[in-house]
């Protein structure tokens, strides 16, 4: 996780900001102590009973999960059946 000063931070504020929008957290220090964490919204959105879960994707060790992308998943080649459930239920009720 880089670490930047608070100097550096006002000068190059944009950068930082894309490494925050893009997932990543970027530690803010002051006379080499960390001060403040500047990281993407949703770690914002976590209820309080969650702090454990933000201490961790603070400190690097989890990742908080991403909507799903189109294409994320491959396609699994399975088929859906061309009748409808009516019809399958409809086809049950005559074998009996």
């Amino acid at each position: 996780m880089p670490e930047v000063g608070v100097r550096e931070l006002k000068a190059k504020l944009s950068h930082y900001l894309r490494v925050a929008k893009t997932g990543g957290i970027v530690l803010v220090t002051e006379h080499g102590r960390v001060i403040a964490a500047l990281g993407p919204p949703m770690m914002a959105d976590l209820p309080p009973e969650l702090a454990g879960l933000r201490t961790l994707v603070a400190r690097g060790i989890a990742t908080p999960g991403r909507p799903k992308q189109p294409g994320s998943y491959p396609q699994t080649g399975l088929q859906r059946p061309a009748c409808t459930s009516q019809r399958l239920i409809d086809e049950l009720r005559d074998d009996r």
